[in-house]
């Protein structure tokens, strides 16, 4: 459910048009990242079920994904500036 909020706040920050937001969002997601990924890793490296596994998986790579977004967002400058 954590995972979920970053991602909908994250991709809030990255939608808007200043230039350092999706940096700043980028390192929201590598926070909530690093809070996840010990929980998430026993369910990818011993997986119970399945179902678990693949949540898992989408719980280390959803916010791997976002935080590349952000960065490569916030360094191609596209945005104007605040």
């Amino acid at each position: 459910m954590l995972l979920f909020g970053n991602l909908v706040l994250s991709g809030a920050l990255l939608a808007t048009r200043w230039r350092w937001l999706p940096a700043i969002a980028a390192l929201f997601m590598l926070a909530g990242m690093l809070g996840t990924v010990p929980h998430d890793l026993p369910d990818v490296t011993h997986p119970v079920s399945a179902i678990r596994f693949v949540f898992g998986v989408l719980g280390i790579l959803v916010p791997i994904i976002a935080i590349i977004l952000g960065a490569a967002d916030a360094l191609t400058a596209r945005h104007a500036a605040s």
